[in-house]
């Protein structure tokens, strides 16, 4: 078991130093910033509010299912971002380049990730033939919290977990 836990953490530094360091640009730090905002507080809040006040039915319900999905989801990720207290990669790395986001508290799992991943396999029922682009914008969501150092892959893959399994269970 610790061979394996041992295997995750170096799977998890190799992978974020490829997206922190290796891939770095001033163009992919403006366009990573804008990404991340995709699972933003703000923006999902604003997307569940366009929804429920839509006057179409179906549009309504749909934000309904959203709202349930987003708000179960990040009770899971902040409970466990609680429970667990991993400090976030540009805390507990020397090497982590930072890039200036705002990213209080702790690492694991990812709230934005699970946001965008959330709201991706929700819309794909009322918003057909766009599931592509959907968990696409999601994964690059996931990308750019690696990428600006707030996030370690495994933090990202756990926050994606999180939305299916609530999606699953509630939807």
């Amino acid at each position: 078991m610790i061979t394996f836990v041992n295997f995750i953490k170096y799977q998890d530094s190799r992978v974020l130093f490829l997206f922190n360091q290796s891939m770095k640009c001033r163009t992919l730090d403006i366009l990573m910033y804008i990404i991340t905002q995709f699972g933003s507080l703000s923006v999902v809040v604003a997307l569940v509010l366009i929804f429920l006040l839509s006057s179409s039915p179906t549009v309504i319900s749909t934000g309904r299912n959203l709202a349930i999905v987003l708000i179960l989801s990040q009770l899971i990720v902040h409970s466990l971002k609680w429970l667990i207290s991993r400090p976030r990669p540009f805390i507990a790395t020397n090497y982590i380049i930072h890039r200036r986001i705002s990213a209080p508290g702790f690492s694991f799992p990812s709230g934005h990730s699970c946001a965008a991943f959330a709201v991706a396999i929700t819309l794909r029922s009322i918003i057909p033939g766009v599931d592509d682009l959907l968990i696409t914008l999601a994964v690059l969501v996931g990308i750019s919290r690696i990428y600006l150092g707030a996030h370690y892959p495994s933090d990202v893959l756990m926050g994606f977990l999180i939305a299916f399994i609530v999606y699953g269970v509630c939807i």
